[in-house]
């Protein structure tokens, strides 16, 4: 990520469209100088000379005519978000007008901000650390309230804290590991084996312990997929219509209406979902349109991180459903499935005893009917059970390249515990140390290559 930091940027940093407010955002050393030559102060004043951390209202000329009517906050560094003089020019949220203010702060001197360039800067500057800066992307990209609610947890420090503590820990056992080496005919204390022992079976434990949340960070962050499958004319499509409270899917007494896959987002306890409603599955097929349908619904069963088998309680077993039992029997082990029992307010052909027979794997068994809503409270609470939204704390949002942090921290803490018991020399073991704080160091920037800056900031929007 090539910047000039000797630059000041300017970028829109509301979304595109119409609304009540828009904001255009300019940081930098000339940020005020800029914003002087763009904005007119209503009583004359001078934007280099007011008071940090205030409001000023004015008007946004050029040599034309008046574009807007405006209000610029003014935060000089380093207590702003950058951490550099930034001045926020709140106008009227027309799209045309803050293009128009934007090529102004354009003509006056400064440049147009790169996706994620000011939190970039913020990072920099030492505002924000990168557990932070990513934190700030997944507040603005929060699902639900209670995502968005755990982003700013970690906007807090949650993670942060966390890592900055385990890093202290080996950074002393390091420290005091290769003191030995290099003091040992000094009166030093130096760190014995059993205190580096238990040290790093502390941290390996805790390392251990965040990395298990890390499934439920993913789906908070990224919503859980959730598949309704089962035979033909069992109720997938009315289930799917009875939580959206309305009429997506087509229903039909027609086997095989729904071929193909039809996505909903939900939120289910606070858990962004995505429901797919997926094509009946049957053992065989000549239609080859249907072919496709069933081939997209085993990728979907393959993805989803929940399952809802959903069975036709009016009508007994079919060779359907034994089908679909052997393919859910193929399943990783640690996919959850919830078998329904739709049609309740039908006589029943099977009972709960009957599917739990059928498939002893599933998490739980409800009875609904989905055409007339029985049951769909108690269903939504199995789901969000299955989901673990009702878990004892908020999950720190580990994602994809921070849990591969923490797995090669705890490798390197484990290769050290090797290393010890199998009494290997004190340079091995604070080489295997400083794998562990570089490790930890990449969740939190310390450490962390230009190239995964890059890829990281990149995924902002710009004005962010």
């Amino acid at each position: 990520m090539q910047y000039n930091f000797d630059d000041t940027i300017a970028a829109v940093a509301t979304p595109a469209g119409r609304s009540g407010i828009g904001i255009v955002r300019v940081s930098g050393r000339d940020a005020l100088k800029i914003v002087e030559n763009v904005v007119k102060l209503s009583r004359g004043k001078s934007f280099l000379s007011v008071e940090t951390h205030t409001i000023h209202h004015g008007w946004v000329r050029n040599a034309a005519a008046v574009i807007d009517e405006v209000l610029v906050n003014v935060m000089c560094g380093p207590h702003s978000y950058t951490g550099e003089d930034t001045a926020e020019i709140s106008g009227h949220g027309n799209s045309v007008t803050l293009r128009r203010i934007l090529e102004l702060c354009l003509g006056a001197g400064a440049r147009m901000a790169g996706p994620g360039e000011f939190t970039y800067r913020a990072f920099v500057n030492g505002r924000l650390d990168l557990a932070k800066a990513e934190a700030v992307a997944d507040l603005i990209a929060g699902k639900t309230e209670r995502a968005a609610r755990a982003a700013a947890n970690q906007l807090q420090g949650t993670l942060s804290n966390m890592i900055g503590a385990w890093r202290a820990k080996l950074l002393d056992l390091a420290a005091r590991v290769e003191a030995a080496l290099d003091y040992a005919e000094e009166d030093i204390s130096f760190a014995t084996r059993d205190e580096i022992r238990a040290a790093l079976e502390q941290l390996a434990g805790e390392l251990a312990g965040l990395r298990a949340t890390a499934a439920r960070g993913r789906i908070l962050r990224e919503g859980a997929r959730v598949a309704i499958v089962g035979a033909p004319n069992t109720g997938k499509s009315s289930l799917l219509n009875a939580l959206l409270l309305r009429e997506r899917s087509i229903v039909t007494d027609i086997a095989g209406t729904t071929r193909d896959l039809i996505e909903e987002s939900l939120d289910i306890g606070g858990i962004p979902v995505v429901i797919i409603d997926t094509a009946g599955l049957r053992r065989h097929t000549d239609d080859p349109v249907e072919k496709i349908g069933l081939e997209r619904t085993a990728g979907c069963m393959a993805q989803a991180d929940i399952i809802l088998w959903i069975l036709d309680s009016s009508r007994p077993f079919c060779e359907h459903e034994r089908h679909i039992g052997e393919l859910l029997g193929n399943c990783a082990a640690d996919k959850k499935i919830l078998l329904i029992l739709n049609k309740c307010d039908l006589p029943p052909a099977i009972t709960r005893g009957d599917a739990e027979t059928l498939f002893p794997g599933a998490k739980d068994v409800i009875s609904i009917s989905a055409l007339n809503r029985i049951g769909l409270e108690t269903f939504e609470r199995a789901l969000a059970l299955a989901l673990d939204a009702e878990g004892p704390d908020e999950p720190v949002l580990v994602n994809a390249r921070q849990g591969r942090a923490l797995e090669q921290a705890g490798q390197a803490a484990s290769n050290a515990l090797e290393a010890l018991d199998a009494d290997e020399s004190e340079e091995l073991i604070a080489f295997h140390l400083r794998e562990a704080l570089n490790a930890l160091g990449n969740i939190t920037g310390e450490t962390t290559p230009e190239e995964i800056l890059s890829q990281i900031f990149e995924k902002f929007c710009v004005g962010k």
